[in-house]
């Protein structure tokens, strides 16, 4: 494992993007589905503009990626209707 340091978020997000599109290209290779988990919020999202720009985003085969958002803090929903009444929580 190497130890990068770099100038700015943007860099660090590009230089991020362009591993992930690598990691996710090799790993379809041996595999029919590329699962990645993102945390959601403010933190990550210079990086998932850069992932989802044309640049980063026509090198991804996204029929063959899911992608799934979580957060460490706990969603909870109520539904009610004629038909149903639910109180969920995620």
């Amino acid at each position: 494992m190497k130890f990068h340091i770099y100038k700015n978020k943007e860099k660090l997000c590009e230089e991020l993007a362009i591993w992930m599109c690598d990691v996710i290209d090799s790993t379809l290779q041996n595999q029919e589905f590329f699962t990645l988990a993102l945390s959601c919020g403010e933190t990550p999202k210079i990086f998932f503009k850069k992932l989802a720009s044309a640049e980063f985003l026509n090198n991804i085969n996204c029929k063959r990626v899911h992608i799934l958002g979580c957060d460490k803090v706990a969603v909870r929903f109520k539904i009610k209707s004629k038909i149903a009444d639910y109180d969920i929580r995620l």
